[in-house]
């Protein structure tokens, strides 16, 4: 036994390292080499078609994710791409579409594109259809209108419900939005604002009948609030010919008047004066229907009276009873009377009112004053905030009759 274990003592070292390794190193395998890593294609999410108003830029912003964390970029391609512009994931139109001038490679309001994404190795691609529609454009002309709410009444109701398309209008008076081939016998109605010579509030609720060529302008003015209010094409031609404009209605319902009054048009200038005279009895009438009720039916109202006054006065010309205190108190007692306010103001208080408004009035309508200078917007602003506060505190009783002369 003590001859084994010394035999034991002197078995080479190397020999037993050898030995262990053949048993495989004390249980543990050999190592299989790690397969190497595959690139994984980033996913880009459908786009699909989408539907643009005219003369709106932004389109749509893509989403796309790596299931490896790469970083993504992403372009554009296709027929159309070059109208388009890629910001980060936002596509926009490089300029405004307009629907009456499409330019699209098949001149047909269908711009067709590709957005794809990439992770420097690994890219993929959807297809987009960008549909652009026709719009509703316009202004809304005392001076230019800011902020105003301008939608189509389908309803004729004279609010906008929640299903009723709408526009506000920028800080130059203009709106866009969409319109529907239904809309020829709807009213676009314009509820509200700033007007941006005067930085006052607009109050009253103003029309326009929306016109048959979809590729003009509609301006939304005091003028288009008469010859909305009445129907029969007859009607329409005489009440414009009755405050001096004969080149026909549509022509007069797409005329940028405070545009062509600042490039000199003597005609617009016209138009102009008429249009502040309108307004002014038009904003007075709601501010004094405006203690009894808070409904916008008050301007239409006035609006049907105003209108049937100049088609049937014997003044020459007809805007003449612009000017006339009787007249303008004989409008506001009937559209008192036509609100079921009747006997809501006395007829001394309305005579006073009416005595004002002739005053603003006359001066509004001088052929010497720029109906678009500072001059007339002095007037203008003063009728605006003055006047009309001077109304409505006489009409609330806060004041007598002498204090409202005082004031105004």
């Amino acid at each position: 036994m003590a001859a084994l274990k010394q035999k034991i003592r002197i078995i080479p070292l190397a020999t037993l390292i050898a030995v262990l390794t053949g048993c495989g190193g004390g249980g543990g395998g050999s190592t299989e080499p790690a397969p190497p890593i595959t690139n994984r294609t980033p996913v880009i999410e459908s786009v699909g078609d989408l539907r643009i108003v005219e003369n709106e830029v932004g389109v749509t912003t893509v989403s796309a994710s790596d299931p490896d964390g790469d970083t993504l970029t992403f372009s554009l391609s296709g027929a159309d791409a070059d109208l388009f512009e890629l910001s980060e994931k936002t596509i926009s139109f490089v300029t405004p579409p307009d629907f009456e001038n499409p330019a699209d490679s098949d001149s047909n309001n269908q711009y067709a594109l590709s957005v794809s994404v990439s992770d420097g190795q690994a890219s993929s691609s959807v297809a987009l259809q960008v549909n652009v529609v026709d719009a509703h454009e316009g202004r809304v002309v005392d001076s230019p209108v800011v902020g105003a709410s301008v939608f189509v009444d389908e309803n004729d109701d004279l609010e906008r419900g929640d299903d009723e398309r709408e526009g506000v209008t920028d800080e130059a008076g203009y709106f866009s939005f969409e319109r529907a081939d239904s809309d020829g016998d709807v009213k676009l109605v314009s509820i509200g604002g700033t007007d941006s010579s005067t930085k006052n509030s607009i109050y009253g609720l103003y029309r326009s009948d929306v016109l048959a060529d979809a590729s003009k302008s509609q301006v939304i003015t005091g003028i288009s609030t008469l010859i909305a209010s009445v129907d029969a094409a007859s009607d329409k031609v005489a009440l414009a010919s009755a405050i001096g404009f004969v080149n026909g209605v549509d022509v007069l319902l797409s005329s940028d008047i405070w545009s062509d009054s600042q490039s000199g048009s003597e005609e617009a200038r016209s138009l102009q004066r008429v249009n502040s005279q309108v307004t002014l009895i038009l904003e007075i009438s709601g501010a004094i229907a405006l203690e009894f009720s808070a409904s916008n039916a008050v301007y239409v109202s006035t609006a049907d009276v105003l209108a049937q006054k100049l088609l049937n006065t014997s003044s020459s010309p007809s805007t003449n009873m612009l000017l006339s205190e009787q007249e303008i108190a004989a409008l506001f007692q009937e559209v008192l009377e036509a609100q079921a306010l009747g006997a809501s103001v006395p007829q001394e208080a309305i005579a006073a009112i009416a005595s004002s408004i002739a005053d603003f009035n006359a001066v509004l309508g001088d052929d010497v004053n720029d109906p678009i200078g500072d001059s007339a917007t002095s007037v203008v602003a003063t009728a605006q905030t003055d006047l009309r506060t001077a109304v409505l505190e006489f009409v609330a009783g806060e004041i007598d009759e002498a204090e409202y002369k005082g004031l105004t």
